[in-house]
């Protein structure tokens, strides 16, 4: 008897260090699976199996070959800008795949994930690198035609939409007339939840949806409530590819750091071309320059801090399995607050080195050299 219960007890040890590493396994592969390079958009397409890849459930299917002409064509369609590109807009498909695996699928049924990876995929489509500020302030006919509202955002999902007309690009072929519909209407709510215009609204609606659920919570006996459930579905898809557009902030490092410095370059060739067009440039870009890292800093802890961090705090808090996204942020907040401290510092040290003085006073004096102080 003592043999078996021996037995046991080292089969129950076995089976929990067993369970252990498989659940530690489990979360390398979801860290690793936030490190999304170019290299991973080029190896792979966008799709046939979206949904079985991502981990949702039952994908739908198109035909591959109609996938593969449609994100050829989606790929031809983005420009070659620093940051608004084709290796930006995989990077929020995989991200936005990413969080529909990890919990948000439960708002969604097969066609509003389709819907979402799709609108993901397409939701910079045809951006030039300049702002819906610049149109706006231009008076430009893409501004006219969407009434300065979300101007690039229409224009996206006005360009997805396109696409899909084209011979062999029909990705809803197969789909029923109401099927299109739901289509239709959750990637154009998806499109246009990414322009910065309305973040602080998604904030506000993303918050009480965290509120309601932690009341809920707080019940002995929490009540299933249809209506709120469906009214929690319908926020969650508005923010979903939102989210995966702030993303980088919670990505690995290297990654984000790379992906700060292409928006800032973005930034400052906006300006300059502002500049050439001898046009009065009224955005933030034209306070950028490419090698001030600095500014660069205080430039992504002003997006962490006000946009991003509260976003996506909140985010974590609905779905504690993104928990290791939390500490990547952090991290990440972390890192800049450094940065612009040691750029801080050395700007101090460079105003106040006595080697500087010595310099000047040498010059001043030298043979031939003038003693009066330099004015410049």
């Amino acid at each position: 008897m003592s043999s078996l219960a021996g037995d046991a007890d080292q089969s129950g040890d076995a089976v929990a260090v067993a369970t252990a590493r498989a659940e530690t396994l489990k979360a390398k592969q979801r860290v690793e699976a936030w490190d999304i390079t170019e290299e991973d958009q080029v190896r792979s397409t966008p799709a046939p199996a979206v949904g079985t890849r991502r981990g949702c459930r039952k994908p739908i299917r198109p035909r591959e070959h109609t996938v593969r002409n449609f994100v050829a064509v989606v790929a031809r369609n983005y420009e070659k800008n620093p940051y608004h590109n084709w290796a930006h807009a995989w990077n929020v498909f995989a991200t936005t795949g990413i969080l529909l695996r990890d919990g948000w699928h439960d708002y969604a049924d097969d066609v509003d994930i389709f819907a979402l990876m799709v609108a993901a995929l397409c939701h910079d489509l045809g951006h030039p690198g300049l702002t819906n500020e610049h149109f706006v302030n231009q008076g430009h006919r893409l501004a006219r035609t969407y009434n300065n509202l979300a101007v690039l955002e229409n224009m996206h999902a006005y360009t997805m939409y396109t696409i899909l007309e084209l011979p062999g690009c029909n990705l809803l072929e197969e789909f029923s007339a109401a099927e299109q519909a739901q289509f239709r209407a959750v990637a154009t709510t998806a499109i246009m939840g990414t322009a910065m215009t309305v973040h602080f609204d998604l904030m506000k609606s993303l918050t009480q949806v965290k509120n309601a659920r932690d009341a809920e919570e707080l019940q002995e006996k929490p009540i299933l409530d249809e209506k709120r459930f469906n009214h929690d579905a319908e926020v969650m898809k508005k923010i979903i590819v939102h989210a995966a557009d702030l993303g980088n902030c919670v990505q690995p490092l290297g990654s984000y750091t790379q992906w700060a410095e292409r928006i800032f370059m973005e930034n400052h060739l906006q300006c300059e071309y502002e500049k050439g067009q001898k046009s009065s440039f009224e955005s933030f870009a034209m306070e950028v320059n490419p090698g001030d890292s600095t500014k660069l800093a205080k430039f992504q802890l002003g997006f962490l801090d006000f946009i991003a961090v509260p976003f996506w705090e909140t985010i974590v808090d609905l779905y504690p399995l993104l928990e290791d996204r939390r500490v990547a942020m952090h991290a990440n907040v972390k890192y800049w607050r450094l940065e612009a401290a040691k750029t801080a510092s050395s700007e101090v040290a460079e105003k106040t080195s006595p080697t500087l003085e010595v310099v000047e006073k040498t010059s001043a004096t030298a043979p031939g050299g003038s003693t009066q102080q330099s004015t410049s």
